[in-house]
């Protein structure tokens, strides 16, 4: 082989040569640049609490600070509380009345307009019993119920001789309350019922909405299993269940 062979086959040699040692050496002098680059980033997209992808504004942290969580059952505007002990009403751990409804002696719930705290549940028998009552059974999602609430919501106000309570039968008392919002119900305390405890110890049909009328003695009187659509009616179907 000449030497002129040889010239090419070196010069080919020093370029390759000379290249690899220009991309390793900025290869080498990017290696602070990428250390610096991972070194800002946040540990996890959960870095911020309550921020959507873990960055936040100043708007954001002060908004996530000042936010307090929902309670479990809303207050209403006016708050209802369900009846007290009735004057004379019968000792719950007593012996069982022959005259007070089962339902009534049975079952004890907590108030959904006053405070909905399960812990502070009442004897329906304790709280029903000293003077008539009209007990109507509704639940949230109920359309004919949502007609109907107002309606019995004006015969507690035009009646206070007469306990007139509802009872909200479904587990969602959050709902209750904001549905009895909505409606501007006002008058009509209402209890809560999540498990159905009432309906099962009264042997009452599965259905909503459900008017019971009790005199005095905790005795029922009369079960209406329709909806009301005026107020003249359902007055006029308790004033007969009384007698």
């Amino acid at each position: 082989m000449t030497k002129t062979s040889r010239a090419p086959e070196a010069d080919r040699s020093r370029r390759i040569i000379l290249v690899l040692t220009v991309v390793v050496g900025l290869a080498v002098a990017a290696i602070p640049l990428v250390a610096a680059w991972l070194g800002d980033q946040p540990d996890s997209p959960a870095a911020a609490p309550g921020v959507v992808g873990g960055s936040s504004s100043a708007v954001d942290a002060t908004s996530t600070a000042q936010r307090t969580p929902d309670p479990a059952i809303p207050v209403l505007d006016t708050p209802i509380a369900c009846p007290g002990v009735a004057p004379g009403a019968p000792d719950p751990d007593g012996p069982a009345s022959t005259t007070v409804a089962v339902g009534l002696q049975k079952t004890s719930l907590p108030c959904l307009t006053d405070s909905g705290d399960d812990s502070a549940r009442k004897t329906l028998s304790q709280h029903l019993v000293g003077k008539p009552t009209v007990l109507n059974v509704w639940a949230w999602w109920c359309g004919p119920c949502q007609k109907e609430l107002p309606l019995v919501n004006t015969l507690a106000e035009r009646h206070p001789e007469w306990n007139v309570v509802g009872l909200h039968a479904d587990p969602a008392a959050e709902a209750g309350v904001q549905k009895m919002t909505d409606l501007h119900i006002t008058h009509l305390a209402s209890y809560q019922d999540a498990k159905k405890e009432f309906p099962r110890q009264a042997s009452l049909p599965g259905v909503v909405p459900l008017t019971i009328v009790y005199r005095a003695d905790g005795s029922e009187a009369k079960m209406e299993m329709r909806p009301f659509t005026s107020y003249e009616e359902l007055e006029k179907a308790v004033q007969e269940a009384l007698g």
